[in-house]
């Protein structure tokens, strides 16, 4: 199970016999879903006819910002959104607290161009060769009861400690805090009692105490090299970051 699946990158690149992709944020999980259930032609033909009719570019914002008007007004089917997000700022994708789109646009990058269709391309054809679910909801809703060692686990839960625009709550999603880490340290806990196996990918310049309770419970704790030049996650504590993958196996 891949319990904050995101962009579905681990879902779709993982072998197994059943995978269940969940995350907190519906829109993400009506994007893949939709890619699920409909021809990739059909698709194409779709965004390239909106394309069309609101003179998309990198350079127009104003046809940008009248394609999100458009999805604002109710129009707020998954291949609008998608194309949205293909042009806005960095391609985030983000809400306000009346779940209205509010990215900005991405002038002079952001577009739809044949790396995305090859992208959204690929995504389809590993989406029809998966036996997956996709499901919505807060990890803390989710039944693990019938869990077993037959099972895995993978957690890429918000970083605690970071600013994140997804920590603060304050876009029309649950953000994340002290609350919502230990209950997620619990729920490991559980499975790890259960015989599930698991792994989850932390930041232990942002999260401080993770290390300290991974320690306590003899989980294994990987450091993994990388870096955040290139993306929008920031940390409170300058200083080298320490990637690391903890597990129970």
């Amino acid at each position: 199970m891949d319990l904050f699946g995101g962009s579905g990158t681990i879902s779709l690149n993982v072998v197994a016999d059943y995978i269940v992709y969940n995350d907190i944020n519906n829109y993400v999980c009506e994007i893949l879903e939709g890619i699920s259930n409909e021809k990739i032609d059909d698709i194409l033909e779709y965004l390239y006819r909106y394309i069309e009719i609101y003179r998309q570019t990198n350079q127009n914002k104003e046809g940008f910002e009248q394609l999100r008007d458009y999805y604002n007004a109710g129009n707020r089917g998954w291949k609008i959104l998608y194309l949205l997000m293909c042009y806005s700022f960095n391609h985030q994708f983000r809400f306000n607290t009346a779940h209205q789109y509010n990215s900005s646009f991405g002038k002079d990058r952001s577009r739809f161009n044949d790396r995305l269709k090859q992208n959204l391309i690929t995504a389809k054809q590993k989406i029809d060769e998966t036996d997956i679910a996709f499901m919505s909801g807060s990890f803390i809703e989710f039944d693990f009861s019938d869990f077993n060692e037959n099972d895995f686990v993978y957690c890429d839960p918000p970083y605690h400690n970071s600013t994140g625009n997804y920590n603060d709550g304050k876009r029309g999603f649950e953000g994340w805090n002290a609350e919502h880490e230990g209950a997620l340290r619990n729920l490991l806990d559980k499975l790890n009692g259960q015989d599930v196996r698991w792994a989850l990918s932390n930041n232990l310049t942002c999260n401080t105490t993770l290390e300290d309770w991974a320690r306590d419970r003899n989980y294994i704790v990987i450091d993994i090299q990388s870096d955040y030049d290139n993306c929008n996650y920031q940390k409170k504590k300058k200083g080298k970051d320490r990637e690391v993958l903890i597990t129970n196996i």
